[in-house]
């Protein structure tokens, strides 16, 4: 799908150095992983363009090629998986769900929390914090 590599490197754009769309097919920027020259910051030699209905990146510097979506994978993770998420949308499949079935999760717990014989039993020169707070409480009015 043309329209939807497209509409993601136009996302991408403003993080791309020296970035423009020379054509409708074609992407111009400076290449993230060499940086192109380092005397001349106005060189761009990175380039995405359409082959067989898909866009490619090429680096006319460093040689480095590769699919715009993989180029969308190593350099913005959380765009490529936003595109995924389009892409498989628009291919009609849905995200597979897979719940435990209930016969093999039974919870039951061993002890009952609410049991409050438990608790006095452990520790009883502990007060409870209601009865400090009203030991301490003095009352106070204000016109």
């Amino acid at each position: 799908m043309l329209w939807l590599e497209r509409k993601y490197l136009s996302m991408v754009m403003a993080n791309l150095d020296r970035s423009k769309w020379v054509n409708e097919n074609t992407l111009n920027h400076r290449c993230p992983y060499c940086g192109d020259s380092q005397k001349n910051i106005y060189k761009s030699r990175g380039y995405h363009f359409v082959k067989e209905q898909s866009f490619i990146y090429k680096c006319h510097n460093c040689g480095k090629t590769t699919s715009s979506v993989n180029f969308l994978k190593e350099n913005f993770p959380v765009v490529h998986r936003e595109y995924l998420k389009e892409y498989l949308s628009e291919q009609g499949h849905k995200p597979k769900r897979k719940m435990p079935s209930s016969e093999k999760f039974k919870f039951s717990p061993q002890t009952d929390i609410l049991n409050k014989s438990e608790s006095k039993n452990k520790d009883s020169s502990l007060k409870a914090i209601a009865f400090l707070a009203a030991d301490k409480t003095e009352a106070r009015q204000y016109l």
